[in-house]
């Protein structure tokens, strides 16, 4: 029987379908609140994941080598120009000192946000909402790209992108009233790192298509910024001291197009999410990426454009731009490639990603949003995004553990500053980007250090934090303090070494070593038990478990010298195969 009113009765589920199909249509009306939403999460997860890091690779060298001289700001040390990013570090230290890494963590996160929203805002005029909202929310989560999204050492990289970025949007949103801002922006790209090189490419291109007969009149946009990186280039290669290593090898021309095929495929691998593993691995080797994974990709987006430019609608010549920033970036990483940096390494991940979305964008430009096609964007952009996330945080978590390490030695640095002679001091060094007290490779001596810590502070643990670390940061204290002789073990003097009536028997011949003796300011004498008796010293300061203390290889006593201060706690020695006496 029909209901009162007539009309057939209506399904819950219609009113459920309606209620759905209401809402999805609100949301689909609004797809800059999912972009501030997927901004905020990104930068925050961004903070999360740098929580309890310090400096990192090259930021050493700005905190370590970094002079005030202008030739000093302008030379780079790294063979880029990177004056905008030397300045960054010089402000934020003078500011906050290097007590404290969280300024640095701040950047580092709004730049993330920063170029995800300037990529949307570039993205969106070529290309539907949705698309460019998928494509950026990939560029904010690239966690394969982790030496940009996973440290703040990614400033140097994020800066050029996001002022590069900022002129694209200034020349296609304001063209001709945004000119003078564009050239700014270009300007500080190039300064900040070479990367900004591409931008000034790109934005040429972006004035050809815009000019016409106008395009010489406002050249000056872009042959501003690329005369002062021709006068830098010229001046920073006729003054180089002799020893200064080159970025640019002329040797690696012929490898030029192998090389830019390599890092548009390692692009692809990383934006896809099928790169398998992005990151340093013992020694300083890389991971196993798979470029394998890229160069089928690539093959397919050949054959995408060429079906795209015989079958599709024509191409629009926008789709120049973001050809001509990849092309140009692809060729100066084939200049500048070395078996240190492959074209898989991280820090090149990121601008041909955010390249290659660009260049996909403009290929789908046309494309109808079917269910099919918007499923599959969709699981896309979850193959994307979840490899990535997971890279990201095992990457910010290795580089946490690193950064214990380093706050450990460089404290225990620090107590051997007043503690031994200054000949004595162990040398930094850098390795993967880690700094080291001790170890093998270039070296820096301790005496930068100190001079960076009398004026911004000091970024390790005191002896108080350093008792209160974990057991790995503590063993690696002690190890730094006993390579340097803060506890020696040196042939006693006859005249100081007692005899053996009135000492403590510290461990058996066989046995292990009985309980911890401390050795107090005059040092301890440790005398064997018998001349086959086979003797050893472990020692531990902050540490729970005690490290083996080197033996002069000489019979009779060995005298322990400690040169602890009064900072931190004392030494612990455990003696096994002999007695221990106070010296006369």
């Amino acid at each position: 029987m029909p209901a009162l009113g007539g009309g057939p009765p209506r399904s819950r589920w219609a009113v459920v379908d309606s209620s759905t199909l209401t809402n999805a249509l609100r949301v689909a009306e609004r797809p800059e609140a999912l972009l501030a939403a997927c901004v905020a999460i990104a930068v925050a997860v961004n903070l999360w994941v740098t929580r309890g890091q310090t400096f990192f690779s090259d930021e050493w060298g700005r905190l370590l080598l970094y002079g005030d001289s202008v030739d000093s700001i302008l030379r780079g040390y790294s063979g880029h120009l990177v004056v905008v990013h030397a300045l960054l570090y010089k402000a934020l230290l003078g500011l906050f000192g290097a007590n404290t890494y969280l300024p640095f963590r701040l950047i580092e996160a709004s730049l993330v946000g920063i170029c995800g929203v300037l990529f949307y805002l570039l993205a969106r005029g070529s290309s539907g909402p949705w698309g460019s909202l998928a494509a950026t929310v990939v560029v904010l989560f690239l966690g394969s790209a982790f030496e940009v999204t996973a440290t703040p050492y990614g400033i140097v990289i994020l800066l050029p992108m996001a002022f590069g970025l900022g002129a694209l949007v200034c020349l296609q949103r304001l063209p001709g009233a945004g000119d003078p801002l564009a050239c700014l922006l270009l300007v500080a790209a190039v300064a900040s790192q070479s990367v900004g090189l591409a931008f000034v490419a790109g934005a040429g291109v972006v004035l050809a298509q815009q000019g016409g007969r106008r395009v010489l009149a406002r050249a000056w946009v872009v042959v501003i910024p690329a005369v002062i990186y021709a006068a830098w280039y010229g001046w920073s290669r006729l003054t180089a001291p002799a020893a200064f290593e080159q970025p640019v090898h002329l040797s690696n021309l012929g490898q030029v197009p192998s090389t830019m095929v390599g890092v548009c495929a390692a692009g692809l691998s990383a934006a896809s999410g099928l790169f398998g593993g992005s990151g340093f691995t013992g020694g300083g080797a890389f991971a196993s990426f798979n470029l394998d994974a890229g160069y089928l990709l690539l093959g397919l987006l050949v054959v995408a454009a060429f079906w795209r430019v015989r079958r599709g609608p024509p191409l629009r010549r926008e789709i120049w731009v973001p050809l001509a920033l990849a092309l140009t970036f692809w060729g100066l990483v084939g200049m500048v490639t070395s078996p240190n940096r492959p074209p898989e390494a991280s820090r090149y991940l990121y601008p041909s990603a955010v390249f290659l979305l660009l260049i996909v964008l403009e290929l789908a430009r046309g494309a109808r949003p079917t269910p099919r096609v918007l499923a599959i964007a969709f699981v896309a952009v979850v193959v994307s995004v979840v490899p990535n996330l997971v890279n990201l945080s095992e990457r910010a978590s290795r580089i946490r553990e690193f950064a214990a390490t380093e706050r450990s030695e460089l404290g225990a640095l620090e107590l051997l500053r007043g503690e031994v002679p200054p000949s004595s001091l162990p040398p930094l060094t850098i390795n993967a980007g880690v700094l080291s007290v001790g170890g093998e490779g270039p070296s820096l001596a301790a005496a930068a250090y100190f001079d960076a810590v009398d004026r911004y502070g000091s970024p390790a643990l005191t002896p108080s934090q350093l008792a209160l670390a974990g057991e790995s940061q503590r063993q690696a204290a002690d190890r730094v303090l006993l390579e340097a002789g803060d506890l020696a073990a040196v042939p006693a003097p006859s005249g100081r070494a007692p005899p053996s009536r009135g000492c403590g028997a510290a461990g058996g011949s066989s046995g292990g070593p009985a309980s911890p003796v401390r050795v107090p300011p005059q040092g301890l004498v440790v005398r064997p038990l018998s001349h086959a008796s086979r003797v050893t010293v472990a020692a531990r300061r902050f540490a729970a478990a005690p490290q083996p203390l080197r033996l002069p290889s000489v019979p009779g006593p060995v005298l322990l010298a400690s040169r602890a201060g009064p900072e931190g706690p004392p030494w612990l020695v455990f003696v096994s195969g002999a007695k221990v006496c106070r010296p006369r």
